[in-house]
């Protein structure tokens, strides 16, 4: 049985990329702005160095041998780039609400809090129960 070659794709200026730190919880979308053909690397928009060419672990080595890891823009990496995005504006949204429905006192707020209890409700049974 033959072991087919994978494609080489060396990055372009344009292309993006995934620059994920997890000791800082960063994730973000960045763009190769220039290449350097003879040294085989590119920078991105954020100023880190990486090779043009994809490594056996599917990512893009940086140079400068810090931590941190960059992702080829993929169907898969991008639905994580959303997962990772979402969960921070979720976050953001609760801790809003939650000094909100501090804040709600007045006879004109109960239905309000009423109405938005029938509706997170629905939210939370929608995605967050378990069906029996």
């Amino acid at each position: 049985m033959k072991k087919e070659k994978k494609e080489i794709k060396k990055l372009k200026e344009g292309d993006e990329v995934f620059f994920l730190l997890n000791g800082r919880q960063i994730m973000e979308k960045v763009i190769v702005e220039s290449i350097d053909k003879k040294g085989g690397y590119v920078t991105l928009s954020n100023r880190v160095k990486i090779a043009r060419t994809l490594g056996p672990d599917d990512t893009y080595s940086r140079l400068d041998g810090k931590d941190g890891m960059v992702l080829p823009l993929t169907d898969e990496n991008e639905k994580s780039f959303l997962a990772y995005k979402a969960y921070f504006s979720i976050k953001r949204n609760m801790e809003f609400l939650d000094k909100e429905v501090k804040n709600l006192n007045d006879t004109d707020d109960f239905d309000t809090m009423i109405e938005f209890d029938k509706k997170l409700t629905k939210i939370v049974n929608k995605y967050f129960k378990e069906e029996k």
